[in-house]
């Protein structure tokens, strides 16, 4: 799964697909244009992988206990099937993932903008005690899936590295995160993550990891607790 094309988050898929078996790639349904994009692509067609465009409200069920949906893209009527977009993060693949009575929210390079329109689908409540009611974005109508609900979730993925263009107050409250993910380099140029974007985390109760302090994370889901391990504490 590519959440966006940007250098940062699709520079080791091309070893991936070069090495590993790949059955289908799920992307945001936008080409950045790049030799390194173009690449990836012509070598997943070259090798018969299948595209996948990523929409909201989509599923994929991984196993008996695993089942991801797709929370952004919101699909529009109005934009063609595939196009070129240079600036990615407001394309950014979300989804919430289900694994063994858990739920985590990946959450790409997601901008404000993008928590906004999410926070307001998702808002969305199921009627008359379904699993699902029928709602419309952008004119089109589709079912929300009972996983793309708000509520309480266990891991955040926070978005874009801790840069304060994402992880507002309101998407806190949307989903009350019990620990949140601070993918990071060490001394990056950016000062991420941001000073308030950290302080938002710590004012919620919210549990943070981060891989500038604590090297790589590994988690491991057992009977429904989730298990941290670091490399550096």
């Amino acid at each position: 799964m590519i959440t966006h094309e940007d250098a940062d988050h699709i520079g080791g898929l091309q070893a991936v697909l070069e090495q590993i078996p790949v059955k289908q790639l799920v992307y945001n349904g936008t080409i950045k244009p790049g030799a390194a994009v173009e690449k990836l692509f012509q070598t997943a067609l070259d090798k018969q992988v299948k595209l996948v465009k990523a929409s909201a409200g989509s599923t994929l069920k991984l196993d008996t206990s695993t089942e991801l949906v797709v929370l952004h893209p919101i699909q529009d009527a109005a934009v063609e099937e595939l196009h070129l977009e240079k600036e990615q993060n407001g394309q950014s693949v979300v989804f919430m993932m289900r694994m063994d009575n858990t739920r985590w929210l990946f959450t790409g390079d997601m901008e404000q903008a993008a928590e906004t329109a999410v926070a307001q689908m998702t808002a969305a409540k199921p009627q008359d005690n379904l699993t699902a009611s029928l709602i419309e974005t952008n004119g089109l109508p589709f079912k929300l899936p009972e996983l793309m609900q708000q509520g309480t979730i266990d891991v955040l993925k926070v978005a874009h590295h801790g840069s304060k263009t994402s992880t507002s107050n309101n998407w806190l409250q949307a989903y009350k995160p019990k620990m949140a993910v601070i993918s990071v380099g060490a001394s990056n140029v950016y000062g991420h993550p941001h000073p308030t974007v950290v302080e938002r985390l710590q004012q919620n109760g919210i549990q943070i990891v981060r891989t500038d302090k604590m090297g790589e994370i590994q988690m491991t889901v057992n009977n429904g607790k989730i298990k941290v391990k670091t490399k550096l504490e």
